[in-house]
């Protein structure tokens, strides 16, 4: 639709300019607009407005019509263009022959409706006016993705340096640019603000991911990338669904069963169950359980002791120059908890040759005595000994004396030997009980092959000088290294209190003996009965010292002499 500019500035048919027009003289009707300058804002009023009586009403705002306010930023200088040269015919130029034909004229009027062709690009770039060229935008939708540097072969050189990074990154460590940040998703409401940062090209809205050198690109080819082969270090037990690794020859030669192992599962500590007192009670009904109580553990770590192995056969000599101090009832009871704890062969042997009552304090089942073990020339199993031997409910095995009243002759040195020689390879702990008298021929022979020595005397002044008679006894006829292993028993045989000051006794006994080998027994009133002897049946008080006998004797099994 061709447009009349001019028609826009003359005056209507019949119409005049006005005079306030014509006397202006910067005023020319004629005169050009500059339409890209910016429009003048209206005069102000000089004289205020007229007094009516009322205020004038604020002009309303229509907020929803109001533009974005503009983001402050540097401002792109103008283009530089030459809009004349558009129209200008070319010099020495004519129109073309098509053209011509087409209709086109230079002064006909242009469609509006019809889009506007792009402008042609200048071949030259443009003229200089002062300000660099913008920046072109670049498109980061359509950039190729960054090189990732191959990674170097395995043993040849150091590895690569990693390349330095921001104070900020180096500290938390390498970080996946695939991975979203922590804490912000797609949706949260600060996502707007890592999105909204500038690049280091200026341009917002993504920033480039840094390359990754903590592990190898993947092969964009198809191929599956293999990981570096290490060198094998030793021999390493091979673990389940990792790559086997070759076998030279030298490992063939040495075996499957130098290479291949296999670590034992690890096991929780179990709490143990309180099996007596509040602590039982408690369990019991909540089914909490609040551990044992400072005498469990106590008794707990008597009872690891006594389970300690000896080496060889361990003998243990129970002696006295007095009787009825319970010799006897200690040997049974000691061997009794041995036999308990320790759940292996111990055996007690009656050495006393004026007519010891071994058997019938500790039970028995079988009628048969030392005698007829001496008889039997041919002892070369286990059952064979047993076949002499009774046992009472906890399994410690017993072995008669002669009945005084049928014997022929008198247990001597040389019968001790043979029998000890023959009971200590199938018995682990012997225990004798030997008579009262130290220059007894047994009891020489006994002392001759002991490992330990139990002296006991009863809780009376005579008992007392007794027990340290026997002591000065064994040091002076060449048993110095028992006393090392010796125990003193200060037992009290009858109820009530003694006529001595027990503390006192202990203090002076543990002067020649090893500290804690001072025991002193409690009265008993199962012990009294002078019955078959029951480990079930005794006093807990009782029990526990008898208990901390058998540990002070097991804490020398490992330095024992071998018999």
């Amino acid at each position: 639709m061709g447009a009349n500019y001019d028609r826009l500035f003359q005056p209507p048919e019949g119409g005049e300019i006005p005079d306030e027009a014509a006397s202006e003289p910067d005023f020319d009707i004629d005169s050009s607009f500059d339409i890209g300058s910016p429009a003048a804002a209206p005069p102000m009023p000089t004289s205020p407005p007229r007094p009516n009586g009322h205020a004038p009403p604020p002009m309303p705002v229509d907020r929803n019509d109001q533009p974005p306010p503009a983001r402050p930023g540097t401002p792109r200088p103008p283009m530089p263009a030459n809009y004349d040269r558009f129209l200008e015919r070319p010099d020495r130029g004519e129109i073309s022959a098509a053209t011509a034909e087409s209709g086109f004229g230079v002064n006909s009027g242009f469609d509006i409706s019809s889009p506007a062709a792009a402008p042609p690009m200048p071949a030259s770039p443009p003229r200089p006016n002062g300000h660099p060229p913008p920046p072109m935008p670049v498109d980061w939708t359509n950039q190729p993705p960054p090189v990732r540097p191959k990674p170097p072969p395995v043993g040849h050189g150091p590895p690569p340096a990693a390349p330095p990074q921001h104070s900020r990154h180096a500290r938390l460590g390498p970080r996946d640019p695939a991975e979203a940040p922590r804490g912000h998703t797609a949706t949260s409401p600060h996502s707007h603000r890592a999105n909204s940062k500038h690049d280091g090209n200026g341009v917002p809205g993504r920033t480039p991911p840094r390359p990754r050198t903590d592990a190898p690109a993947p092969a964009r080819s198809g191929g599956s990338v293999q990981p570096p082969r290490l060198p094998p270090t030793g021999n390493v037990a091979a673990q389940p669904g990792s790559a086997s690794l070759p076998v030279t020859d030298d490992q063939r030669a040495q075996g499957a069963a130098s290479r291949i192992g296999v670590k034992p599962a690890k096991k929780s500590a179990t709490k143990v169950i309180s099996r007596r007192g509040w602590r039982r009670w408690i369990h019991k009904l909540t089914r909490i359980n609040v551990g044992l109580s400072r005498d469990e553990k106590y008794e707990l770590d008597l009872q690891r002791r006594i389970r300690r192995s000896p080496r060889g056969s361990y003998q243990i000599a129970i002696l006295g120059l007095k009787g009825g101090t319970g010799k006897t009832t200690v040997t049974v009871a000691l061997g009794s908890a041995l036999a308990e704890v320790r759940r292996d062969r111990v055996l007690a042997l009656d050495a006393d040759t004026s007519c010891g009552n071994l058997a019938d304090r500790a039970g028995h089942q079988s009628g048969a005595t030392i005698a007829d073990l001496l008889a039997n020339k041919d002892l070369t199993h286990y059952n064979d000994i047993r076949a002499h031997t009774s046992a009472n409910a906890v399994n410690l095995e017993v072995l008669r004396a002669v009945d005084y009243r049928t014997a022929r002759r008198a247990f001597s040195e040389a019968d001790w030997h043979y029998a000890a020689d023959a009971v200590s390879r199938f018995y682990n702990l012997v225990l004798a009980d030997c008579g009262a008298g130290l220059f007894d021929p047994v009891t020489r022979g006994v002392l001759s092959t002991a490992s330990a020595v139990v002296i006991v005397t009863s809780a009376s002044i005579d008992g007392a000088r007794q027990a340290a008679v026997a002591i000065d006894w064994l040091r002076n006829n060449g048993h110095q290294d028992l006393l090392t292993r010796a125990c003193v028993v200060i037992n009290n045989v009858s109820p009530g209190e003694t006529n001595i000051a027990v503390a006192e006794l202990v203090r002076q006994f543990g002067q020649y003996v090893q500290p804690g080998r001072v025991i002193v027994l409690p009265w008993d009133k199962h012990i009294a009965a002078g019955t078959e002897i029951q480990l079930s049946h005794l006093d807990p008080t009782y029990k526990r010292k008898i208990l901390e006998l058998a540990a002070a004797l097991s804490n020398d099994f490992d330095r024992g002499e071998r018999r």
